[in-house]
């Protein structure tokens, strides 16, 4: 196996790539295969601490040409070191991800140094998740918010009137998620933890070897290890079993997607459309969905979408797309270097912010 990042070749034994530092970022609990999940989908560099390793990088591209300079490389050798260097910078640009939430009334993200931004009127709710230390993901549901720490150990605070933030014993976490009165999380062993109103995707806890999860429409779908899909929830998606070589997942309200390593996207649903135009996507390396909204995202960071913002399209270098609570009522595009485009829909019509 290799390292998402740098490439360079991962041993058994080692939980962590010591040659590239967003891997290095990876808790030590990680497992080879949970590793790749922790960066894709959990492991989050911040707006600021993102800018400050592209500073880093050219800071070592500057002094590597002076180098190169003293050793009078030929232009052909300086030319495949350049090319070098770039791809380094894209790929750290594609495995980055930026850490957000959309729940019914608010809308939270964590910050640079590992806290939490919250956006909404409920006041002790802002309160408790301001003081939140260390965390890397975010995760919402109905009145209530689920936060994940570094150390594996998850957050919550909100409604709780079906158990649905009784987390306290949840450890090794690394990927969380919420949808109506349900929690799921994915442990470090490939294990599923669930609580609230779980009866529907209750056989969930029996699955093993599981890299990534995603909750919706009363289903929670399972990345395996070996490239495999899993439902539990809704005996209708029974047939995804058959799919293979998948590399990312998706839950929208009736349907699923798939990016497959081909770069294609397969799909299963009914009665929504979303599903089938998905299926014209290419080069796909992740894919995101929301109520009847879909989201892909190519390794060049073009944005193929289907739903209410289609100006979404028109972003170019993005890293990944925050969808609001039930998918068409915001959306956050965030951009290489930081850059944020904010897409919401009221009375007005639709409005773009960017910073």
């Amino acid at each position: 196996m290799r390292c998402l990042v740098c490439k360079k070749e991962l041993t058994e034994e080692d939980a962590v790539c010591s040659q590239c530092g967003f891997s290095a970022e990876t808790p030590k609990f990680l497992s080879r295969g949970q590793c790749q999940t922790w960066i894709s989908t959990v492991v989050v560099p911040y707006q600021k601490s993102w800018l400050q390793k592209m500073e880093e990088e050219k800071t070592k591209k500057e002094q590597r040409e002076e180098e190169t300079e003293k050793k009078g490389l030929t232009e052909e050798e300086k030319a495949k070191q350049r090319l070098a260097e770039e791809r380094t910078l894209r790929r750290i640009q594609r495995d980055s991800s930026f850490c957000g939430t959309y729940g019914v009334n608010f809308s939270a993200f964590v910050k640079a140094g590992e806290t939490v931004a919250y956006f909404g009127s409920d006041k002790m709710m802002k309160q408790e998740v301001s003081g939140w230390k260390n965390i890397v993901a975010l995760a919402a549901g109905n009145g209530y918010i689920l936060g994940l720490h570094r150390n594996g150990t998850v957050s919550a605070w909100g409604k709780n009137d079906v158990g649905q933030c009784n987390v306290d014993g949840w450890k090794r976490i690394v990927q969380i998620a919420a949808e109506g009165n349900v929690s799921v999380a994915l442990d470090a062993d490939g294990r599923i933890h669930m609580c609230g109103m779980t009866a529907y995707i209750h056989l969930a806890v029996h699955w093993t070897k599981i890299q990534k999860i995603a909750l919706g429409g009363m289903m929670l779908v399972g990345l395996c290890a070996d490239g495999s899909v899993k439902v539990a929830g809704n005996e209708s998606y029974s047939h995804v079993a058959d799919w293979s070589k998948t590399v990312d997942i998706a839950a929208g309200a009736h349907y699923i997607l798939a990016a497959l390593a081909d770069g294609h996207v397969a799909a299963a649903g009914h009665g929504i459309g979303s599903e089938y135009e998905a299926m014209k996507w290419h080069d796909i390396v992740r894919v995101q969905a929301k109520g009847s909204c879909s989201v892909g995202i190519d390794k060049n960071g073009k944005v193929w979408y289907v739903g209410m913002f289609p100006e979404l399209k028109e972003s170019a270098k993005v890293v990944q797309v925050v969808l609001g609570h039930s998918g068409d009522e915001a959306a956050v595009a965030v951009l290489e270097k930081g850059k944020i485009r904010v897409y919401r829909y009221d009375r007005e019509g639709r409005s773009q912010l960017g910073r």
